[in-house]
């Protein structure tokens, strides 16, 4: 309310005389709640914002079909009467400006869930695999071929322990994404692993677009170049590729799951299936598993 009544009294020192439109106390209120709520949302996201400035109150006055000198003229009026008018209309509109607020806030907060919702469904695991490396040939076991067939984010996972015993002290995760179709377009990356003598996981992700590459090759245990290959000792538990559509894919995703069936014609589906699983395996056996081919199709 504070703010309200800065920005009114500046423009009430800037008023002028003429012949100028008198705003009715009902468009006032309204476009002093939309002044309020536009400053609230520029102090928020708009960093680089002169908020001293009243320049924002302009779109504002255009909306409803007033201008600058009409705003000035209508507080200059209100100014020179016995009785205060224009606190209480102020009042108002800051009442009115706080329920919209939270009107607002509860439609973000429950958009944003939403889109946690969908992004976490929409969610596939692509590849997954664990490794115990005490040989050098074990290194080449943690090398992983995947197709990229949709856009999106993968993301890299791998949680493991390398012995305070080995000699290779530097490991990375290198990812090589490429174009099998001979635009010989690649693009590659890397992520430093460390905390020796101790349990620690790596998580990266990886934007990608799947028209510009097929194709992504992974080391998830890779000596850092420059250094001479030693014997190995670490236990990785956990390589994992998970891929999550752009959100606006994962937004249309969420909505069927929960709204398309009504609009689908229920002749073309079986919604009842009573089908054998084979990937059922008793506990604890947990095969390991790859989407593509590893190890160059060995």
């Amino acid at each position: 309310m504070n703010r309200i009544l800065i920005i009114a009294l500046s423009l009430l020192a800037l008023a002028g005389c003429g012949d100028r439109r008198e705003i009715p106390a009902e468009d006032l209120q309204a476009i002093i709640s939309d002044a309020y709520l536009t400053d609230s949302y520029l102090r928020e996201f708009g960093g680089r914002y002169d908020r001293d400035t009243l320049t924002f109150f302009a779109p504002i006055l255009d909306r409803y079909g007033y201008t600058m000198e009409d705003m000035r003229y209508t507080l200059s009026r209100m100014a020179n009467r016995k009785t205060n008018v224009l606190e209480p209309i102020i009042e108002a509109a800051s009442e009115d400006y706080a329920r919209r607020l939270a009107r607002y806030r509860r439609g973000y907060d429950i958009s944003l869930r939403w889109d946690t919702v969908a992004a976490k469904r929409a969610t596939l695991e692509v590849m997954l695999d664990s490794l115990d490396a005490r040989n050098i040939s074990d290194l080449r076991k943690a090398r992983f071929e995947l197709p990229l067939y949709n856009s999106g984010v993968y993301k890299i996972t791998m949680s493991y322990r390398i012995d305070s015993t080995d000699l290779n002290k530097s490991y990375l995760i290198r990812y090589v994404l490429s174009d099998t179709l001979g635009r010989s377009v690649q693009n590659s990356g890397s992520i430093w692993l460390g905390r020796v003598g101790r349990k620690a996981s790596s998580t990266t992700d990886v934007t990608i677009n799947a028209d510009r590459y097929n194709h992504m090759s992974i080391d998830f245990l890779s000596v850092a170049s420059g250094r001479s290959v030693r014997e190995p000792n670490v236990k990785v538990d956990t390589m994992m590729v998970t891929y999550r559509p752009p959100l606006e894919v994962a937004r249309k995703m969420n909505y069927d799951r929960y709204f398309g069936i009504f609009n689908r014609d229920t002749t073309e589906y079986t919604f009842y299936e009573n089908k054998k699983d084979s990937s059922a395996l008793r506990v604890p056996f947990r095969v390991p598993y790859a989407v593509g081919y590893r190890n160059g199709g060995r």
